[in-house]
């Protein structure tokens, strides 16, 4: 009899649980939803949103139109161009190559692309291709990339020789700068080892195996996919559609094309072996010495709050003419997040910031309500680092406030605000608040931003530092 009793009493425990668990997860729905149509109602957001936790679909919405001249809906099965989250499936082929014994990690770029100019070629190592250190311009920097190389038909080995051979930026290993130049030749490299093209073993390798029927890759000799969402620059209600871009050019490192629940499949598979054992994806999320970036995959860290275990986030985001993409795979907790827009306007990570926000919302955040502070001056963004570092000129604030380490980190959105992060002694918390700045300029070191006023900041929150 009391064995019945403490197995009743354990039922409606764990149904209890249940049913609690539930209800977070449906508020949290909620104020995704509320999150994503804000944006949208703001004219800051147009395009498909999934978020999924251990496989199973939280939330996924599509907003805004998949063809404006149309008037054509986007909807869950839009296709979107999905840029530099190309690289990730780079990096998991290379690694694919590397468990079948084709290719190995520290061999150099001479040991497969013979044509390759040997003095740097004898340098670099898949290894750094992979991790963006090492030290191989990108093309994307050239003065003359939209406006012509990226319009032009190339081959794979001419655009090679032509556009990912230049001088060293550096020792290779040494630091890290992002290079569509490196993940390029590594397509170039697969092509080579295989003896077919990307494009067929990619399908072969990866997309085929997990169903990804919805994915795919463009070069210049392939038709526009059916539902394909066409991508638009400039503001909504003066909109234009983006400018061409040969797929050709951007290779391996940015020609895909997906879909949100398509991405779901590529998210499970990789809790899996169904491509890679464990171990080639245990080192594809390790950082490398220089960079907060494993092979294929940008790698963060959560805090869910004060004492608490730090959860690592691997991320990627795509940029391509027209769209923006991100996936987040907050891996020790599983959830996923996908951002996919057919319009260039920068909102991807504000609105990924959000989620995340609402997703740890109870541990992440605490009361703060104690102090003020102003902005004056002159900031100036480093670029072509997230977040963004700061460097202030002509710092100026209230002397009551001195004890704060006064800025911290800043974030700049692009849209006329920025994300500012402040140390507040030597404690473990920090405050965190959007303002509003009045003019933006290009510096010599980054992006300069001025407050010509005093702009006073009330500090709502507490978030930990991660």
């Amino acid at each position: 009899m009391i064995n019945h009793l403490f197995v009743f009493i354990f039922v409606i425990l764990t149904s209890l649980f249940s049913s609690l668990l539930s209800a977070s997860e449906a508020n949290k729905t909620i104020k995704i939803k509320e999150l994503i149509e804000k944006y949208r109602s703001d004219n800051n957001f147009n395009g498909v949103v999934l978020i999924a936790h251990r496989g199973e679909i939280l939330f996924e919405g599509a907003f805004g139109y998949s063809n404006f001249e149309k008037a054509l809906y986007n909807n869950i099965d839009t296709k979107f161009r999905i840029g530099s989250l190309t690289k990730s499936f780079t990096a998991v082929l290379v690694l694919k190559l590397v468990q079948e014994g084709k290719v190995k990690l520290d061999s150099p770029i001479s040991d497969y692309l013979h044509y390759y100019r040997s003095d740097t070629g004898d340098q670099v190592t898949i290894r750094h291709l992979l991790t963006h250190t090492s030290g191989i311009p990108s093309f994307t920097e050239l003065p003359y990339f939209r406006s012509a190389v990226s319009r032009i038909n190339y081959s794979v080995d001419e655009f090679t020789k032509r556009y990912c051979s230049d001088d060293l930026s550096f020792k290779p290993g040494t630091q890290f700068k992002y290079s569509n130049s490196g993940y390029f030749i590594l397509g170039s490299i697969v092509e080579k080892v295989t003896g077919q093209s990307f494009a067929r073993v990619l399908k072969e390798k990866i997309l085929f195996p997990l169903g990804m029927n919805n994915t795919g890759f463009e070069n210049n000799l392939t038709n526009t996919p059916d539902n394909m969402a066409t991508g638009y620059q400039g503001n909504l209600g003066q909109l234009e559609q983006a400018d061409y871009i040969n797929m050709s050019v951007v290779f391996s490192a940015g020609a895909m094309y997906s879909t949100a629940r398509d991405l779901l499949l590529w998210d499970r598979a990789l809790y899996t072996e169904k491509i890679l054992k464990r171990n080639y994806i245990e080192q594809m999320f390790e950082q490398s010495p220089v960079q907060n970036y494993g092979l294929g995959w940008s790698i963060d860290m959560i805090g869910k709050g004060a004492g608490e275990k730090q959860l690592k986030n691997v991320t990627h985001t795509g940029a391509i003419n027209g769209f923006r993409s991100k996936i987040s795979r907050i891996i020790d907790d599983e959830y996923l997040i996908v951002l996919l827009q057919n319009w260039n306007k920068n909102t991807i990570n504000e609105v990924h910031q959000g989620v995340i926000d609402i997703l740890y919302q109870q541990s992440t955040f605490e009361p703060f309500n104690k102090q003020q502070g102003a902005l004056f001056g002159k900031w100036i963004l480093a670029k072509k680092q997230c977040p963004l570092k700061y460097k202030l000129e002509r710092p100026r604030y209230n002397d009551k406030f001195q004890k704060y380490q006064f800025p911290y980190k800043v974030r700049y959105y692009g849209n006329g605000s920025v994300k500012i992060q402040y140390q507040l002694g030597n404690d473990s918390g920090s405050m965190l608040q959007t303002v509003s700045f009045e003019d933006r300029s290009d510096d010599k070191n980054g992006i300069s931003i001025g407050f010509k006023s005093p702009q006073i900041l009330t500090l709502t929150h507490c978030k930990i530092l991660y």
